[in-house]
């Protein structure tokens, strides 16, 4: 992830560690597009929720396959986060 693109746009410490912790396997198998998403989910999100969530990679996962068009499925317990996955697109949009 382009750290130097964090600079530019104002986000909170725990969006900012969020995006610097995010696996180097995960990212390197994103397209520029899909970075592009990933940055702008922490963004709004971190934005939203005046810096009190951040996005998970599973939710990541998640917006970029509905972003894509794929279907999606997710079985888990309750405050697993579920509901994130189905508002990031809606507020990518």
């Amino acid at each position: 992830m382009a750290l130097s693109r964090i600079q530019e746009i104002p986000i909170s410490e725990a969006a900012c560690c969020g995006l610097a912790s995010l696996a180097p396997a995960f990212v390197a198998c994103l397209t520029p597009e899909q970075k592009d998403i990933v940055f702008e989910a922490f963004f709004r999100l971190d934005y939203l929720s005046n810096g009190f969530k951040i996005p998970r990679p599973f939710q990541l996962d998640f917006t970029l396959a509905l972003q894509e068009g794929r279907d999606v499925v997710l079985r888990a317990g309750t405050g697993y986060g579920k509901t994130i996955t189905m508002v990031l697109p809606i507020i990518l949009s």
